[in-house]
């Protein structure tokens, strides 16, 4: 997979070292590069509308947080926007989709209910939709580099969303270097977020001045910051001992484990980078402490909350 750019969890702290004493040299300013394809943005822009939308309404279409609901109701009101830009042929019928969406968001449906929608939306934009992978080895120093030029300065040196443009604003930046802060943001929805921005906040998107490998650095970065050394160790030696046997050392399943050949169903790469950047920890934390049912992944629930955050800290580097 992508994301096996290093070999152990010392080698990720290593690069991470690398990173932080690159980041003291001056920066020359990141070129300018084309727009981003109008059917990547719409798809992106509407991907994080939902996400936003399924923490502003609960299961039975109650409001539980209203700033989550009008962050999503502003993207939708950007991505129809953004949609009248569309072409070829799939436009109109992606239009009608989206439409559709906008209103079952109006009425407070069920986040189940938009999320289906959302699937007929993608389906209608086509594969130009689908979520960028970078086509390099994720670069972590050039990460902490673009991060120190372009985002410290609002979200801190250490992504705790301190620095020092954030004293005079009314809204602080999130706590994006933050574990807890961003449990349950997986890093593929923090990449949709870096590309298209979020409007009417000091947050502009990234899409034209960053190509998708360097955003995918900054994203990747950032993952890396809310984990210590060592977790990373702790976590290393938990997945060793419980965990390799079936997905492999390097997380790739029935390529390089010894049970995987002679299970029934093949395990998910986990170390591959698509299939980690469409989940976030708190879903990876589930899957490890709870298993999965209908396959043999067996539940943990003996370890604690601490080594279930040091077994996924440990994932992340793979």
């Amino acid at each position: 997979g992508q994301s096996r750019y290093i070999s152990s969890a010392m080698g990720l702290r290593s690069l991470v070292a690398q990173a932080a004493a690159f980041v003291t040299l001056a920066l020359a300013p990141i070129p300018v590069r084309a727009q981003e394809h109008p059917v990547k943005r719409v798809a992106n822009i509407v991907s994080v509308a939902i996400e936003e939308y399924g923490k502003g309404i609960d299961d039975h279409g109650r409001t539980i947080s209203v700033d989550e609901y009008r962050e999503a109701v502003d993207f939708l009101r950007d991505a129809r926007s953004a949609a009248e830009r569309l072409p070829g042929s799939r436009a109109s019928a992606a239009r009608a989709v989206l439409d559709s969406i906008i209103a079952a968001v109006a009425a407070k449906q069920p986040p189940k209910t938009i999320a289906a929608l959302e699937k007929r939306f993608a389906a209608a934009l086509g594969s130009d939709a689908a979520l960028e992978l970078p086509k390099a080895p994720v670069d972590l120093a050039q990460g902490a580099a673009i991060y120190a030029q372009s985002c410290a300065s609002c979200h801190g040196q250490r992504g705790l969303g301190d620095g020092p443009a954030a004293a005079g604003m009314a809204l602080k930046p999130p706590a994006i270097g933050s574990a807890e802060a961003m449990h349950d943001r997986s890093p593929a929805m923090v990449y949709r977020i870096v590309s298209v921005g979020i409007a009417g906040t000091p947050m502009a998107g990234f899409a034209g001045p960053l190509s998708v490998d360097q955003r995918w650095n900054v994203v990747s970065y950032l993952t890396s910051l809310r984990s210590s050394e060592a977790q990373v160790l702790e976590g290393e030696g938990l997945f060793t001992q419980r965990c390799a046997q079936c997905h492999g050392a390097l997380g790739v399943g029935a390529s390089d484990a010894t049970l995987a050949r002679s299970l029934s169903r093949v395990p998910p790469e986990v170390g591959s980078f698509g299939w980690q950047v469409e989940r976030s920890n708190a879903q990876l934390l589930s899957a490890v402490r709870d298993g999965l049912p209908g396959t043999p992944m067996p539940p943990a629930r003996d370890l604690s909350e601490a080594q279930l955050r040091s077994v996924v800290a440990y994932v992340r580097t793979l």
